[in-house]
């Protein structure tokens, strides 16, 4: 079992690079679709961005009322809200999971 100070180094670690992505991850790109039959969304950018999302709310869950969770869950919310039904089709299953969490962690908050 991991002492109290290599769970916490962990999870700082873990927190700093997702951070870190954030920051470096280019934003999602809008495809015009007259061009392209695909999604209108470059997928695999919204996957990622997703993911770091979900993983942010995931890392903080002993802490609900954290802003970092807040900010998070608004952020999948807003990628959720981006989507148009013609995309869902394009999108990667794992996503399934992921915008789960905004729902479990505002049904947690109240």
């Amino acid at each position: 079992m991991m002492s109290k100070d290599a769970t916490w180094f962990y999870h700082r670690v873990t927190e700093v690079a997702l951070e870190r992505l954030t920051t470096i991850v280019l934003p999602v790109t809008w495809r015009d679709p007259r061009t392209s039959s695909n999604s209108r969304i470059d997928m695999d950018l919204y996957v990622v961005h997703s993911l770091i999302w979900a993983s942010t709310i995931l890392l903080q869950l002993d802490n609900i009322m954290n802003l970092k969770v807040s900010l998070a869950a608004t952020k999948l919310v807003e990628l959720i809200n981006q989507l148009s039904e013609e995309d869902y089709q394009f999108l990667d299953p794992v996503l399934s999971v992921s915008i789960l969490f905004p729902r479990h962690v505002s049904f947690k908050s109240r």
